[in-house]
């Protein structure tokens, strides 16, 4: 058993979140528990730093990572963006990238927050419960594009078990989808997760929320932690990502991509993505045994969910 666990808090040097960030590492929840939860503030990357810059000494690693030619065949782009990931996205997804290599460097799990995470008061004990079970990969806040269609997020109270089609929850607190969740905003990852996010990540060919969504390509399931122990903190409303240019942006280049043709290739490719996550999260059940341990007639019944080509 670890007698410490690292949490780090990724923080833009200059955002108007920085102070909330500090104060949390200088005044973190009281502890009561013997497990020791060490704060640290980890410096974003910034789309001014020398990682995008030359500069400021460009080290390549931007240049080697994103390929807007390459990113036009991802399935992110082919299923409904059809555009350049911002120069703020690319800075997010290689902050999560280095504190990865953190997790490995350090060889134990780690958990992740970003700037505008609130602690709950279950935060430390769902991270005692993480440590105490095998899964890699776990959100510690989640939202469903639909939650209206989950039997368990939908409400606020916890079910043991739900459409095995669809969502199910292992071990008591475990919940586990193949419907779409669009949030790193708080994570517990070991480096068995953090090592198999490195290697699937030779090339940026999606936002890093998008890119966990890609389980075909990571192979880790992601789990997320209920009753959830983080939420969004009222300053998440101040985004460095989500500004008026990058929305501007973003909207005039969607508008240039209207018509029949685009329209059909986006569905083909949503359904297709549709189906990988529903034939991974398949593939994880068994894994578990949560499958096996089913009869017969409960075995038969894991089939396409209703509506699952509706997009």
């Amino acid at each position: 058993m670890l007698d410490s666990l690292d949490i780090f808090i990724i923080s833009l040097k200059n955002s108007s979140r920085r102070a909330y960030c500090q104060a949390m590492v200088e005044n973190p929840p009281q502890n009561y528990y013997s497990l020791d939860f060490r704060f640290h503030i980890f410096d974003a990357i910034d789309k001014h730093s020398h990682y995008f810059s030359k500069d400021l000494g460009y080290t390549g690693f931007i240049e080697n990572s994103y390929s807007p030619l390459k990113l036009k065949y991802s399935s992110w782009f082919l299923s409904g963006e059809g555009r350049e990931i911002l120069p703020e996205e690319l800075g997010c997804y290689a902050s999560h990238y280095f504190l990865w290599l953190k997790c490995i460097t350090l060889n134990k799990p780690i958990v992740v927050l970003e700037d505008d995470a609130e602690l709950l008061p279950n935060f430390y004990q769902s991270l005692i419960d993480c440590l105490n079970n095998p899964f890699d990969f776990v959100r510690l806040v989640t939202r469903l594009e639909k939650p209206e269609n989950s039997a368990i997020l939908g409400t606020k109270k916890r079910r043991n078990y739900a459409n095995p089609n669809s969502e199910i929850v292992l071990n008591e607190y475990f919940y586990l989808t193949y419907m779409d969740i669009r949030t790193i905003l708080a994570y517990y990852i070991t480096p068995k997760a953090a090592q198999a996010f490195i290697s699937a990540s030779q090339l940026f060919t999606e936002p890093v929320d998008m890119f966990l969504l890609e389980s075909h390509k990571h192979k880790i399931p992601c789990f997320t932690y209920v009753p959830m122990s983080v939420s969004w903190h009222s300053n998440h409303l101040d985004s460095s990502i989500v500004t008026p240019e990058n929305v501007a942006t973003i909207c005039a280049l969607q508008k240039k991509l209207k018509g029949l043709v685009r329209s059909c290739k986006v569905a083909l490719w949503s359904r297709i993505a549709n189906f990988r996550r529903w034939y991974y999260y398949r593939y994880f059940l068994k894994k578990t045994g949560e499958i096996n341990c089913c009869s017969a007639k409960e075995q038969s019944s894991y089939s396409l969910p209703l509506g699952f080509f509706m997009h």
